[in-house]
C-alpha cells in the first residue's frame, strides 16, 4: 500500500526531472549511481587513498554526501528485509584477485535491492540499471588495475622458480569458462608463480562471465539493446565468446546459450535447470516485478570488456607459463626419435605433439582474450618453433674436420656417404643407416613449414 504510493510519487518526480532537461536528468542519474556504489568503494577499493577520497566526496558529485530518497528503504519485504542492500563488510583480503567473486555477489545483492525498492519508478528510456551496471564495472576495472599492478610488483620482486608447470594446470584453470565458470583447478605443487597465474586466470574468467551475465540480464529483463549485436542482444549469451543470437518469443534455447541463476552460476539454457530459470523469470515478469521494455531507445555501448580488458596488460606471467610448458616438450623432443609414419610423410612425433599443444594453447587463450595476450602468445610460438628447428638440427650428423674429411671422401663408397659444399665448406659424413634419420628431419621440417 504505502510502498506503492511512494513509488508512484517517485515516478512522478522522475517525470518532473525529465521535464527539467537533459542536464538535470544526467545529474540525477549520476547522483543515484554514486549513492548506490559508495558502499562498494568503501568495501572493495584496494587503494586506501582512493577509497578515502571517494568516501569524503560522496561519489562523483564532489560534495559531502547527504541523506537522499535514492537510498531510502521504501521497498522492504514482509520480513523487513531490504533485498540485500545492507551487505556486511567482507573479510580481510576482499580486494585481492582470489576474492573477485565477492565483488560480483555484492552487486547481485545490490541489484535485487534496487529492483525491489525502485520497481517501475524510472522511465525506461533512462536505462538506469544499465548505467548502474556500467559504472560498477568501470569501478571494478579501476580496482582490478590497481590490484594487478601491485601483484606484478610482488611477482617481479620474487625470483621465479625454475622448472615448468604442467599444462593441465592451465587447461583446468580455463576450461571451466566453456562450462559456465566453475572453480578453477588448484595449481598444484608449482610454487608461488603457478598459484598467481591460477588466481589470475580464475579472476579473468569470473569477470568475463559476470559481464555476460549482466548483458543477458539487461537484455532479458529490460530489453536493453547493445551497440554490438554480438554482445548481449540475444536472450541467450553464447558460451564461445558472447556471440548471442537474436531474441525471439521463446528465446534462450540455442545450443550455446546460457542461463544465470540468482548467484550468477551459468547453466546451459536447454538443460532442465536452465528451463526452470527461464520460466521463473517469465513468472516474475508477468507479476510486474520488472520495468517495461524501453521503446525508441537507441543501442548502448556493450558491457563486455569494460572490466575484463584490464587483465590484458598483465597476462605476461600466463604467457611465460605457456612458454615453459613448451620448453618441457622441446627438452623431451631432443631425446625422442619416435617417428609417426601414418601420414603422407613420416615425421617425428615430437613435431605433431608440439603443434597439438599450440592449438590447445590458442583455444585456452582465445577463450579468455584475443587482444595483446594472444599476440604475445603468437610471438612465443615463433620463438619455440625456432628452438625446435635447433632440436632437429642436432639430430643431423655433425660436420667433420678437414683431416677426417679426406678419409670420408675416400671411403664414401664403402659403408657410408659424404657430402661437401663447393668452395671448401663444411663436410658431413652420414654414418651407415642414418640416411633415414636425415630424411625424417627433412620431412619433419616440411611438415612444420606446411602446418
Amino acid at each position: 500500500g504505502s510502498s506503492t504510493m511512494v513509488r508512484k510519487t517517485l515516478a512522478d518526480a522522475c517525470l518532473v526531472v525529465e521535464a527539467l532537461g537533459p542536464k538535470s536528468r544526467e545529474r540525477f542519474i549520476a547522483d543515484f549511481v554514486g549513492d548506490h556504489l559508495r558502499e562498494y568503494e568503501e568495501l572493495y577499493n584496494p587503494n586506501p587513498a582512493g577509497a578515502a577520497k571517494k568516501k569524503k566526496s560522496g561519489g562523483k558529485g564532489g560534495a559531502v554526501a547527504t541523506p537522499s530518497f535514492k537510498r531510502d528503504d521504501i521497498g522492504k519485504d514482509a520480513a523487513g528485509n531490504d533485498g540485500g542492500d545492507g551487505t556486511a563488510a567482507p573479510p580481510s583480503g576482499s580486494s585481492s584477485l582470489d576474492a573477485v567473486e565477492n565483488r560480483f555477489a555484492w552487486y547481485r545483492n545490490k541489484l535485487r535491492s534496487v529492483q525491489l525498492q525502485f520497481a517501475n519508478v524510472f522511465p525506461p528510456r533512462w536505462n538506469v540499471h544499465y548505467r548502474l551496471t556500467a559504472s560498477f564495472l568501470e569501478a571494478t576495472a579501476r580496482h582490478l588495475k590497481f590490484v594487478l599492478k601491485r601483484q606484478n610488483v610482488r611477482n617481479n620482486a620474487a625470483a621465479p622458480s625454475s622448472g615448468g608447470v604442467d599444462a593441465s594446470v592451465l587447461a583446468a584453470s580455463i576450461a571451466s569458462v566453456k562450462l559456465g565458470g566453475g572453480a578453477a583447478a588448484p595449481p598444484g605443487p608449482d610454487g608461488a608463480v603457478g598459484e598467481a597465474v591460477a588466481a589470475l586466470l580464475k579472476a579473468l574468467q569470473k569477470t568475463i562471465l559476470f559481464e555476460k551475465e549482466m548483458s543477458a540480464w539487461l537484455a532479458r529483463d529490460f530489453g536493453t539493446k547493445f551497440a554490438n549485436p554480438g554482445v548481449g542482444v540475444g536472450v541467450g549469451v553464447g558460451i564461445d565468446g558472447g556471440e548471442g543470437k537474436e531474441s525471439d518469443a521463446a528465446g534462450g534455447d540455442g545450443d550455446n546459450d546460457l542461463e544465470f541463476d540468482d548467484r550468477g552460476r551459468a547453466v546451459p539454457a536447454r538443460s532442465a535447470e536452465g528451463i526452470r530459470i527461464k520460466y521463473e523469470r517469465r513468472r516474475r515478469t508477468a507479476g510486474g516485478g520488472i520495468e517495461g521494455v524501453p521503446s525508441g531507445v537507441g543501442p548502448v555501448p556493450p558491457l563486455a570488456g569494460i572490466a575484463s580488458t584490464v587483465f590484458d596488460d598483465h597476462m605476461t606471467p600466463y604467457v611465460a607459463l605457456e612458454e615453459r610448458s613448451m620448453d618441457e616438450q622441446l627438452r623431451a623432443a631432443a631425446s625422442d626419435d619416435t617417428v609417426d609414419a601414418r601420414g603422407e610423410r613420416p615425421v617425428f612425433v615430437s613435431s605433431t605433439n608440439l603443434f597439438i599443444y599450440m592449438k590447445n594453447s590458442m583455444l585456452r587463450c582465445t577463450a579468455l582474450t584475443r587482444e595483446k595476450t594472444f599476440f604475445l602468445l603468437q610471438r612465443a610460438y615463433q620463438k619455440k618453433l625456432r628452438d625446435y628447428a635447433k632440436v632437429l638440427e642436432k639430430k643431423l650428423p655433425p660436420p667433420v674436420g678437414q683431416g677426417v674429411a679426406k678419409l670420408a671422401l675416400v671411403g664414401a663408397g664403402v659403408g657410408g656417404s659424404s657430402s661437401t659444399q663447393a668452395g671448401g665448406g663444411a663436410v658431413y659424413r652420414i654414418p651407415p643407416g642414418e640416411e633415414v634419420t636425415v630424411c625424417h628431419v627433412i620431412d619433419t621440417c616440411e611438415y612444420c613449414a606446411d602446418t
